[in-house]
């Protein structure tokens, strides 16, 4: 009988791995939303690998660590870096296309703290929606349930880290549902929910990190949050990421003031790393001036970013009259996460987690610009194999039952939270802010077991609260500044 393996999550790292499973295995994919909600279907800068001939292992290796602040975990740096282009090699094999030029080489772009041109694209701005779509094509043996909003995790007993063997879920009625499962595996994505501002799609909110360590997983390193420093900002609202790779391109920062401020302020200028050009914007901003991104110097802008093109359309822009692009920073990617080993695999037998969500060591305290997707890649392979070699079965096993309990939810305003949560752990942080959010956070309900009473939204929030308050705590303990954890 083949193992029955339940994936929470449809962007790549679900996907891929759900593809990887499908014939030794009988994998069902839950998701929040649609299939095609996840950040993974937003991700336009690309997918960075060691694919030239100009370029090397060392030098990626050396990039990655450089931009964590050497924080990383160097083993899974290693894996990574190694790895992922033979991947990227079997799925281009199967039909998945780059894009390149009329001698149909690949196009390599930059991106900050690249010191090579070794970032992959398809389809100009829409590698992520290529791959994932292109991986989600081959499926033929996924069932997959949409709207489905996983609560909590199943385990045999109640011991802290007792073996995970199910999860339940509210479906697309808000009628809660069981699923046994022999590996579950969280793929959930980052928690740009938790900000005002933020690129991340709708869906994102912690969930994943909440259920997991409600059930007694091991969190890592959940201070580093990386902020994107060029988001388009329309009425002081973000409104769609505008990629690294146009700064790649030739794009440069400017104030209203007519100042190129990036160039004074760090040797790679417009192409540093993301969390110093963040806290630049925002001291800019602080400052009373304007910022934008300034694409003059970006040739064929509209062929070469068709998806950003046409987001500022939409919003009435006309790019071939006026090359000023209004930006603001925005919370874009988690460093940290559920800790994971070199197989995926979380502090709880049974369950893996992979992708944003969860932290193998890779990004230290700032991911490399385009090293998720091939992470994605790496671990999914490893999470396969995992599973495939390993004879067991839980679903015969007892399951402990979810009381029917009903509390009454005290919870806050969702737009209160955003606004705390931005002035406490935003891209700049302050010790006093940090203190006074969590004594706000703890007047709120703390529960063992998700009630039965509460609604989506109210879950959602609830996950948010308890997620804020751990990346506080993480935050308050880690004294000095490092990388995108910026203390004054």
């Amino acid at each position: 009988m083949k193992k029955r393996v339940v994936i929470v999550g449809s962007g790549l790292a679900g996907s891929f791995l759900a593809l990887l499973l499908q014939d030794d295995c009988m994998v069902t994919v839950l998701t929040k939303g649609k299939i095609n909600e996840s950040n993974s279907m937003l991700a336009q800068g690309g997918i960075a690998a060691v694919m030239s001939e100009n370029d090397s292992f060392a030098s990626h290796i050396q990039d990655t660590l450089a931009a964590g602040s050497f924080h990383n975990n160097v083993d899974v740096v290693e894996a990574v870096v190694k790895k992922g282009p033979q991947i990227l090699r079997e799925l281009i094999n199967l039909g998945l296309c780059f894009d390149q030029d009329e001698s149909g080489k690949f196009l390599y772009g930059m991106e900050g703290a690249h010191s090579q041109r070794r970032i992959l694209h398809s389809g100009g701005d829409q590698t992520g929606r290529v791959i994932t779509s292109f991986v989600q094509g081959k499926w033929q043996n996924v069932e997959i349930i949409e709207d489905a909003y996983v609560v909590d995790l199943l385990k045999r007993d109640e011991k802290a880290c007792g073996l995970t063997c199910g999860l339940i879920y509210l479906d697309q009625k808000e009628c809660w549902q069981k699923i046994l499962a022999d590996k579950i595996i969280i793929a959930t994505g980052g928690i740009g929910g938790l900000f005002p501002y933020t690129s991340n799609d709708k869906t994102l909110a912690g969930d994943g990190l909440a259920l997991a360590m409600r059930a007694g997983a091991q969190a890592k390193d959940l201070e580093f949050i990386q902020f994107h420093p060029t988001i388009l900002s329309v009425n002081s609202r973000c409104c769609g990421l505008v990629s690294e790779a146009v700064r790649g391109d030739g794009a440069r920062l400017v104030n209203d003031l007519g100042e190129y401020f990036m160039e004074e302020v760090h040797p790679l200028g417009n192409l540093a790393a993301r969390d110093i050009v963040s806290q630049e914007v925002y001291q800019q901003t602080l400052n009373g001036q304007k910022v934008f991104l300034d694409i003059a110097g970006v040739q064929n802008f509209a062929e070469h970013f068709p998806t950003i093109d046409q987001n500022l359309k939409s919003y009435g822009f006309k790019i071939e009259e006026d090359h000023l692009i209004p930006i603001q920073p925005g919370a874009h990617f988690f460093m940290g996460g559920i800790k994971i080993n070199l197989s995926g695999a979380t502090s709880i037998p049974h369950l893996y987690a992979i992708g944003e969500i969860a932290c193998s060591g890779i990004h230290g305290a700032n991911r490399l610009a385009s090293n998720s997707l091939l992470e994605i890649l790496v671990f999914a392979k490893q999470i396969a194999m995992d599973i495939k070699v390993k004879d067991f079965s839980l679903q015969d096993k007892i399951i402990e039952e979810t009381e029917e309990i009903e509390i009454i939810p005290n919870l806050p305003a969702m737009q209160e939270l955003h606004k705390r949560a931005w002035e406490a752990l935003g891209i700049v942080r302050k010790t006093n802010k940090m203190k006074d959010f969590l004594v706000w956070l703890e007047r709120f309900s703390v529960v063992e077991k998700i009630p039965r009473n509460w609604s989506k939204k109210e879950i959602e929030c609830y996950n948010l609260c308890q997620i804020a308050c751990d990346i506080t705590k993480m935050a308050l303990a880690r004294k000095k500044s490092l990388g995108a954890h910026y203390v004054l």
